[in-house]
């Protein structure tokens, strides 16, 4: 291992005022999803993205606003290890490629007017709507074709007499009712968000959630695409389970770092019932389209 290296810098001044650029600073992560803004503060005007690497637990970027006059502001790039320090060249390159990356994406951003801004919002979730779109479908087909075969190959290995089919099914009735309950602890559910409606702008699109005990568990987002499971916006949750109804009910959400418009988006009823799809689901009350399974 090589000795510390100290943290890459950038700055440089652009002939824009600081509010244009505050305006058009959180629109980073519409221009590369990779980039998520972690944490800001408007008082002193400074902001912190992080962002994602292969193979590695990535690096917060943070950047620092000063007027240097009312058509000029001066922009500090520092790039940090979300862990210990740098101590590679190779590291050092890939926080040098970030550096250029949100340069570029600052300036990309600033000359833009509120309605490209907004433009560029809306399509870049239209996008992400219909990458989901068509994962999720491609996945209940594989499913529907999956389980045509499968019962296809049971009919014809197994053929049972009329007695021996009748004290099946009583079997699997006396299972079905002592396995009722559809919430499991410790499992993963995914979310299906068929309406964007689970979108926070500081955070992945996608989300998963995990119930740890009888009233708290664990949500966190992911990237939608890929294999990695580099987990962000981790948050501890409350919630009942009503197992009459078969509803969960998400009481709170602790995580400073998310605000209380993302974490709205979870509160309340999750009732188990039959949607659209072929099997069972928890779907939302409060976002028509949002489920988990």
């Amino acid at each position: 291992m090589s000795g510390v290296i100290p943290n890459p810098k950038k700055t440089l001044e652009i002939d824009f005022s600081l509010n244009q650029i505050k305006n058009s600073i959180e629109y980073i992560t519409f221009k590369n999803s990779k980039y998520k803004l972690f944490q800001k503060n408007d008082v002193i005007n400074q902001y912190s993205f992080q962002g994602m690497e292969f193979l590695s637990l990535g690096v917060y970027i943070d950047i620092n606003l000063t007027t240097v006059n009312e058509n000029k502001t001066k922009i500090d790039i520092e790039v940090r290890r979300t862990m210990g320090a740098f101590d590679k060249p190779s590291e050092i390159n890939k926080a040098n490629d970030h550096i250029q990356n949100i340069t570029k994406y600052i300036s990309e951003c600033v000359v833009l007017s509120n309605e490209e801004l907004h433009q560029l919002k809306e399509s870049t979730s239209t996008s992400n709507s219909d990458k989901r779109k068509g994962a999720s479908w491609k996945s209940a087909m594989i499913f529907i074709v999956s389980l045509i075969i499968f019962l296809l190959i049971f009919k014809m290995i197994f053929k049972k007499d009329p007695d021996e089919s009748q004290n099946e099914e009583d079997t699997k009735s006396e299972v079905s009712n002592k396995n009722e309950n559809p919430l499991m602890l410790d499992k993963e559910y995914y979310f299906y968000d068929e309406n964007d409606e689970l979108n926070c702008a500081e955070c992945d699109p996608c989300w998963k959630i995990k119930f740890i005990d009888k009233s708290s568990g664990e949500i966190w987002s992911k990237p939608c695409s890929g294999s990695s499971e580099l987990k962000s916006c981790q948050s501890k949750f409350t919630y009942e389970y009503n197992e009459q109804s078969k509803t969960v009910t998400i009481k709170s959400i602790d995580n400073s770092n998310l605000t209380e418009f993302c974490k709205r988006k979870f509160f309340g009823e999750w009732v188990w019932l039959k949607g659209k799809y072929p099997q069972e689901r928890f779907y939302s009350k409060n976002n028509p389209g949002a489920d988990f399974s």
